[in-house]
């Protein structure tokens, strides 16, 4: 079986790479509005710069709770 590296795991099929590589990026954008929320605009901004960017599909708001 073929393993790819994703975010520094191994994944063994395109489909679950994305999928985490989605999951991290909506973590981000949680972590992001959190910050921004507590008062924490600086932190929230550097986080925002080293954050990968998705395209806006695969990356929705940090409420949505869609899947």
């Amino acid at each position: 079986m073929e393993y790819r590296e994703a975010e520094g795991f191994k994944i063994a099929s395109d489909k679950a790479r994305e999928d985490l590589k989605r999951a991290l990026s909506r973590y981000a954008a949680l972590a992001t509005a959190l910050l921004t929320l507590a008062g924490l605009d600086e932190e929230a901004r550097r986080l925002r710069r080293k954050r990968p960017r998705l395209d806006d599909s695969a990356a929705p708001d940090a409420l949505s709770t869609g899947t």
